[in-house]
């Protein structure tokens, strides 16, 4: 004779029940923690290390290009011109103009 089981089907866990707690004695709250900040530092001395090279690149396009490897002047603001510019030619791009004259 033929035996029929019977199936039951589990209703989906809630949220709540799908949490994981850690024990108290457990680090890897810790260890987790410890891997961003050594990554967010990593971070922070890439972005740094990047600025300064950006920084002296700019420099030295200045000193050869504008300066002919000479010294500025006192209060010949050549890095304000230069932001002016920049921050200009940031605006065209954002907002072209639809002809020359405009």
């Amino acid at each position: 004779m033929a035996t029929s089981k019977k199936t039951t089907r589990k209703t989906p866990a809630k949220k709540a029940d799908k949490a994981i707690a850690l024990a108290p004695s457990d680090d890897l709250f810790a260890t987790v923690a410890g891997y961003i900040e050594e990554i967010r530092r990593a971070l922070i001395r890439q972005a740094n290390s990047a600025t300064v090279s950006l920084f002296w690149r700019i420099g030295q396009r200045i000193n050869r290009e504008i300066l002919h490897d000479a010294r500025a002047e006192y209060g010949e603001k050549i890095v304000s011109r230069l932001a002016t510019q920049l921050s200009w030619a940031h605006v065209v791009e954002v907002l072209p103009l639809k002809t020359p004259e405009e």
